[in-house]
């Protein structure tokens, strides 16, 4: 099921067509990716502490984090209404704190 969502911004009307709320095979592999790295690192740090984790884990696991916000369609929350807080939780895309890039106009 997608659902669909108008947001204004700066008096346009952005649509916003879909929030992911199902996902296929691949879609489904790409989280299952994702759970079981973080479920790696953590055991590794839980089991040995952080010497055992390389770049590359980090690296992995920053990846499918990627794919998955992609996927789910999260969102930065704004910091203003030209920057978002790139360091702070995600939010769906139907938070009222939710950063929208704003489209260039055409002149």
């Amino acid at each position: 099921m997608n659902i669909g969502v108008n947001i204004m911004v700066k008096n346009k009307i952005i649509k916003y067509d879909n929030i992911k709320s199902s996902v296929n095979t691949e879609e489904n592999k790409d989280i299952l990716k994702l759970v079981n790295q973080v479920n790696m690192i953590v055991r590794d740090i839980r089991d040995t502490g952080v010497r055992h984790l390389t770049f590359n884990d980090i690296d992995n696991l920053e990846d499918y984090n990627d794919k998955v916000e992609e996927l789910m369609k999260f969102k930065k929350q704004k910091h203003s209404e030209d920057t978002p807080m790139w360091w702070a939780d995600r939010v769906l895309p139907t938070d009222k704190n939710a950063w929208y890039q704003k489209e260039e106009d055409d002149e």
